[in-house]
């Protein structure tokens, strides 16, 4: 082909294109793999958002023709033709993938989620989980646009069309989704219409880090932080800067913080003032060469690092506070709007209310960073540790609702600076009671703890008890019916020689499974006698 992508007759093309894709050829400046080379290019090209009329760049060119003055010769200068490649490229993989899917060991299981992409476009991805008889495989299956309303329906229509594209609607697993109430009638409608003989209920299962980004959430902003956060968006669309400062203050400590994060970090020069604490020692003493962290409404665990930041800054943040008491005039939209530091001043209060905050969201941070990982191994990330994971949280939210009952019973409750966290926690607990009812909706989730060889029945017979006595024996009958429906199927023996891992990366999850293996061996052990 010629350098628009035409093709030419042998007798002008570069002397490469007499060699098949991906034969090495020689040049008098190195040794060429042209395969390799295309899909080099055209992966660079995708993955780094590369535009692709970039071949013909120039600039580009010249670069390669440093390294190779075969690969300019054959190199197409029109975009249109990377665009033809990377469609065939596509092509072929998606052919690939659609073998690897009908080889694969087991169920084929979903997740997929939507999001606004940066042009604008209402996108669906949908990934694929399974086994391919050694190891866990998770792939994009696909990225599709959703035309129209936000539906479940709507968004049924778009994933149905990509479950029947890789036609694995007959060897459908579970759904891994987060909480949004759209997703359960997607998964109802997407269930009717290719599986009538499975129940969204039984196969709805929902995402751990999204129950703890909820559960985190109503502790920090409440229990409707969905409004407060849609509420906070719609102000900095409307540039209204005192409106959304206010908005924030609401929220008490946490809210002043932002609005000083904010306040610093608008402006390259408040910036370099604020790290000049560091680099001329104003305090009288070292300090920390670091910058503010910035919080985001939409991710709790950004919260959390930017409290964290600031307790290790107090000091300059102080200072700076203390020097930008002034109002600034700042014009917007016709109006004047003056912006200052001085409602947002920090008390020791609140620094105190930072460092309580702080301690009650570690476990939640440390847990989230524990599971974001594809389970390889058995764990970081598997179905048997979601369970357990909010039985930690709730003992360590009901501990926390213990302690500020017992301050309440001490001393007037009133006068406490963290007073207001006594509401906070129980916001939490009871979000994290919420979402801890439906792992009974799901045999799953027993069936992941009951196989697994630290747990077994013994850990859900010490956990379901009281009110939750009767899902122990419905979950008993649904794990012998599911275990009987793959009695019959032949399974090959894990490669791995502990297909479970070393159990202990996490280390809150792993002491949590020690204390209770500890607790069940010792209630065995006085049972004998």
């Amino acid at each position: 082909m010629d350098k628009t992508g035409s093709p030419i007759s042998m007798s002008t093309a570069s002397f490469v294109d007499r060699f098949p894709v991906g034969v090495a050829t020689s040049s008098l400046v190195t040794t060429i793999n042209w395969g390799a080379f295309k899909t080099a290019l055209i992966t660079w090209i995708v993955c780094s958002h590369i535009a692709f009329s970039m071949v013909g760049n120039t600039l580009f060119r010249d670069v390669l023709r440093c390294c190779s003055v075969a690969v300019v010769e054959v190199l197409p200068a029109s975009g249109d033709v990377i665009r033809r490649w990377i469609l065939q490229a596509y092509e072929s993989r998606k052919r690939q993938l659609r073998c690897e899917l009908h080889n694969s060991k087991g169920l084929i299981h979903i997740s997929f989620d939507l999001w606004t992409s940066s042009n604008s476009l209402a996108i669906i991805g949908v990934v694929g989980h399974w086994h391919d008889g050694d190891k866990i495989r998770t792939t994009l299956l696909s990225l599709r646009h959703l035309k129209g309303p936000h539906s479940g329906e709507n968004m049924a229509e778009v994933v149905i069309a990509v479950l029947k594209d890789y036609n694995i609607s007959k060897r459908l697993g579970y759904f891994v989704l987060d909480n949004a109430g759209t997703n359960d009638t997607c998964v109802e409608e997407i269930l009717r219409q290719l599986r009538p003989d499975l129940t969204t209920k039984e196969r709805r299962l929902r995402c751990l880090g999204h129950i703890l980004n909820l559960a985190a959430e109503a502790f920090l902003f409440g229990t409707d932080a969905e409004s407060f956060e849609i509420e906070v968006l719609s102000k900095r669309e409307l540039q209204h800067e005192v409106s959304e400062l206010k908005l924030w203050r609401k929220k008490g400590p946490i809210g002043k913080l932002h609005n000083t994060v904010r306040f610093i970090r608008r402006s390259p020069q408040r910036r370099e003032e604020f790290a000049g604490f560091a680099e001329t020692g104003q305090l009288g003493f070292e300090c920390l060469d670091l910058q503010v962290l910035s919080d985001n409404a939409t991710r709790w665990n950004s919260t959390y690092t930017f409290i964290e930041r600031a307790i290790k800054l107090r000091d300059q943040i102080d200072l700076f506070t203390a020097r930008h008491q002034q109002p600034l005039r700042k014009k917007r939209n016709g109006t004047e709007e003056d912006i200052s530091l001085q409602e947002d001043t920090l008390t020791p209060e609140d620094w105190l209310t930072f460092m309580e905050i702080f301690e009650i969201l570690e476990p939640f941070y440390k847990l989230t960073l524990g599971m974001q990982s594809t389970a390889e191994r058995g764990e970081k990330g598997s179905l048997w540790e979601v369970m357990p994971s909010v039985i930690i949280l709730l003992e360590h939210m009901e501990q926390q609702r213990d302690k500020y009952a017992s301050l309440d019973s001490q001393m007037d409750y009133a006068t406490l600076p963290t007073k207001h966290l006594a509401t906070a926690t129980n916001n939490c607990w009871a979000k994290l009671k919420e979402y801890y009812a439906f792992f009974a909706d799901s045999i799953a989730f027993s069936a992941s703890i009951v196989v697994h060889p630290s747990s077994k029945w013994e850990y859900l017979e010490d956990h379901w008890i009281g009110s939750q006595a009767p899902w122990l024996a419905l979950s008993k009958n649904a794990v012998q019916s599911l275990f009987a429906s793959y009695k019959e199927e032949a399974v090959d023996s894990p490669k791995s020689p502990n297909p479970y891992g070393p159990i202990g990366q996490t280390n809150l999850l792993s002491e949590h499974m020690k204390l209770s293996a500890k607790a069940l061996a010792s209630k065995a052990a006085k049972t004998s006698y």
